[in-house]
């Protein structure tokens, strides 16, 4: 769940900071999903962050489910 007046953004980034993907929230207060096939084990970044540039002080939830291939 995301605050209702926030259009999240997830990005994904690998272990020297490089960019992987990203998911964009159609409409503030969307949930996203991000899906990705990784490269292999490592250490992996995510990003979350208002497309509108807004500062929130509302919590809101991140939830991960990673499957081995």
């Amino acid at each position: 769940k995301v605050p209702s007046d926030m259009k999240a953004r997830i990005d994904l980034y690998g272990k020297n900071n490089n960019w992987i993907t990203r998911a964009d929230a159609s409409n503030a207060g969307d949930d996203i999903t991000l899906e990705s096939d990784l490269a292999g084990p490592g250490a992996y970044y995510l990003a979350v962050l208002d497309l509108d540039r807004k500062a929130h002080t509302e919590e809101y939830q991140l939830m991960m489910v990673l499957k081995s291939a």
